[in-house]
């Protein structure tokens, strides 16, 4: 800093200023920190509790119902045409003229019912799909829409704890390709990357068909294995498989169908050891 008899007028005015009330505002916080601190207002954001104003008035105008209303008040009250109101309240006239065409469901109803009898797993994607395979084009949102009408909504299965080995056992195999066994294994590298190897067994002649292995394997990479096996050894009659999400999605549906009908799935509920031991 220069010399003070070198500096201007105003800058030691202004540092007379500051320092003088620096210690009057400091004193005035350190009193403003001994109270206590005032109520807030309310925060709360303004949800449909808090729409209504003190006054009564709504406020943000959003929803289709609510601009016909108000287009149809400032008509009756202002004595004006409905493109004058629609004009002065920004809203567009074709959504006020607008009325609900309703379609007759009782087909699609009825076909959703008959399927999710069938397919008591499925949900309404691969419902849709069934639909499309029967030739009817509908928007899934009409069909999710008839699918909650009619109830149809899957339950959620509660796991219940079964005693391994229970049930009715395994028909015994007479022939080959009578039925294959299907399942994955899980293992991982020295460098820790899971891989996945997806086993087919032939149950009659316990041959290893195929041994898949990759660090994930998708249905349709199932399903192209089994087609590859097919066209040397032929298509099974029975496939067992377990519940994963690769062995119960579309592209396995796809695959029955087209498998020149002869593969037929069963899911087993609970994997028993001879089942494990067959497999592996």
């Amino acid at each position: 800093m220069p010399p003070a008899r070198r500096q201007p007028g105003y800058l030691l005015y202004l540092e007379g200023e500051v320092r003088r009330y620096g210690s009057q505002r400091r004193r005035q916080d350190e009193s403003a920190r001994r109270r206590e601190s005032p109520p807030q207002a309310d925060r709360r954001r303004s949800s449909a509790q808090h729409r209504r104003l003190k006054d009564g008035r709504l406020g943000k105008i959003l929803t289709p119902a609510q601009k016909r209303r108000v287009v149809q008040a400032a008509r009756d009250q202002f004595d004006i045409s409905e493109r004058q109101a629609c004009r002065y309240l920004c809203v567009n006239r074709r959504m006020v003229r607008y009325v609900r065409i309703a379609k007759d469901d009782g087909a699609l109803r009825a076909r959703l019912e008959e399927l999710a009898a069938e397919r008591r797993r499925f949900g309404f994607r691969r419902l849709a799909v069934l639909l499309r395979r029967d030739g009817l084009v509908v928007n899934i949102k009409r069909v999710l829409r008839v699918y909650r009408e009619a109830h149809l909504q899957v339950r959620k299965r509660v796991r219940r704890r079964v005693a391994l080995g229970r049930g009715n056992p395994a028909a015994v195999v007479t022939a080959m390709n009578e039925r294959w066994s299907l399942d994955f294994v899980h293992d991982g590298l020295e460098s820790g990357r899971r891989i996945r190897t997806l086993n087919i067994v032939d149950d009659f002649t316990r041959e290893c068909l195929a041994i898949e292995v990759d660090t994930s394997l998708s249905g349709v990479r199932v399903a192209r294995v089994l087609d590859a096996i097919g066209l040397v050894r032929g298509y099974p009659q029975t496939l067992v498989t377990d519940n994963g999400t690769e062995l119960t999605g579309i592209a396995m549906a796809c695959w029955a169908r087209d498998s020149q009908g002869q593969a037929a799935f069963h899911r087993s509920r609970k994997t028993n050891p001879e089942r494990v031991h067959r497999i592996f």
